[in-house]
């Protein structure tokens, strides 16, 4: 085999060797799964840009391989031309031997010349087409090596488009549920308004009942002015007809007063009522802003708010990961107007569903007095933030948690429905 021969084959087993170290870089870019669906439309196209950037690869390093085969198969033609060449000479030096006798030395000596050439040339042959057949050998490697990683990329397709069409239906149950949520917010509206009704009525024809005892008060107010009035002129008059006032007086007084205590007992079923139907409107407007409040919530959530302003408590909603909440703020708007702000001292670390109270000044010393108080333990920490008094009481408060970047991470609404006042 020739030098020449030898630097292509050289220069042809590194150009394989590229191309087997880029295929496996390739393989390496298939190892990360999306977690969303965007993530994984945008992964699937990658994937086939990078089959067809692949293909035509493979398609120029068969194209190589093959014009490469070529010129083996001419290069073999080539040295068998030769090698009939060769030996036509030696028959036509042998047949010129026998008319020459005296030029067989030299005859011998081109002979020998010719035999060393054939032979030279009969290796080359056995050279290139071992080379022949490890080339097809590769050719064949590669093709099966093509095989596997069509066989992989269809696998791997298929488990993406498994995973592609697992987080639809996630995606459609999360919107099914949304829908219900919606439709569950929608009832409750119309129960609230429903029975926002009903207690207007009943505080009208509360009030209404109100105005008729006042009027019947003022009515026997004037019968009790006219029988004083009748007491003062009883010296002029009659004895019966001051029996007979008396007795008008007894019986309109027993009248009065019965319907007073009626009155009383309707007044008294209005009212029990009445709060009856606010105890259902605070319930039923609780319920609605623990449901927008589920809705949005972090990993770390605001569990609880008293209405009187005795602590603040956070909850670790994950069952599995600890929260540094150093340096988070609560912040507080107490009716639009009045703000209040603490900032959590460093170190603190909520345990999975662990809770946090921040109690006020006051809000402790209530639970100090009734035995409530348990620092330190390990299902509840609690802390006391000396520098309010009461966290503030109001018709509508508006609390926050926000993290040391201020990135809000929780909120609690409240609203207290104020009770007309009618008297």
């Amino acid at each position: 085999m020739s030098s020449d021969s030898r630097i292509v084959i050289m220069d042809e087993n590194k150009k394989n060797e590229n191309i087997v170290a880029t295929y496996h870089r390739r393989d390496v870019q298939f190892d990360s799964a999306p977690s969303y669906t965007s993530s994984l439309v945008v992964h699937l196209r990658q994937l086939q840009q990078d089959f067809q950037t692949q293909h035509q690869h493979e398609k120029h390093a068969l194209n190589e391989l093959n014009e490469r085969l070529r010129h083996f198969i001419d290069r073999v033609q080539h040295l068998e031309a030769q090698n009939a060449k060769y030996i036509t000479q030696i028959v036509n030096f042998r047949r010129a031997r026998s008319d020459s006798s005296g030029a067989d030395i030299e005859w011998n000596e081109r002979y020998l010349h010719l035999q060393s050439d054939l032979i030279a040339a009969s290796h080359g042959s056995i050279d290139f087409g071992l080379e022949i057949e490890m080339y097809q050998l590769q050719t064949a490697i590669y093709q099966q090596l093509i095989g596997l990683e069509h066989e992989w990329k269809d696998e791997r397709r298929s488990k993406l488009e498994q995973e592609l069409n697992q987080s639809s239906l996630t995606l459609n149950s999360v919107r099914a549920s949304n829908s219900e949520l919606g439709r569950e917010v929608e009832s409750l509206y119309a129960a609230r308004n429903d029975t926002y009704q009903k207690y207007l009525r009943l505080t009208q024809d509360w009030s209404h009942m109100k105005r008729q005892s006042k009027e019947w008060a003022l009515n026997m107010q004037l019968l009790k002015n006219q029988i004083a009035f009748y007491k003062n002129l009883r010296s002029h008059s009659t004895r019966e007809v001051i029996m007979q006032l008396e007795a008008t007086h007894s019986k309109f007084e027993l009248e009065f007063r019965s319907i007073q205590q009626q009155n009383d007992e309707q007044l008294n079923l209005q009212a029990k009522d009445v709060e009856s139907l606010q105890e259902n409107l605070m319930v039923i407007a609780y319920n609605i802003e623990e449901m927008r409040r589920s809705q949005k919530r972090g990993s770390i959530g605001i569990r609880e708010c008293p209405p009187d302003g005795a602590y603040i408590s956070l909850l670790n909603h994950s069952s599995e990961k600890t929260v540094d909440i150093s340096r988070w703020v609560l912040k507080r708007r107490i009716d639009g107007r009045t703000e209040l702000r603490y900032s959590l001292p460093d170190g603190i670390r909520l345990q999975p569903a662990s809770e946090l109270r921040i109690y006020s000044q006051q809000g402790a010393a209530v639970a100090k007095s009734l035995k409530s108080f348990r620092t330190g333990t390990s299902g509840r920490q609690e802390l006391v933030n000396n520098e309010v008094v009461s966290w503030g009481v109001g018709n509508s408060t508006e609390t926050f948690l926000l993290n040391q970047h201020g990135e809000e991470k929780a909120i609690f609404l409240q609203s207290i429905a104020a009770t007309p006042d009618n008297s």
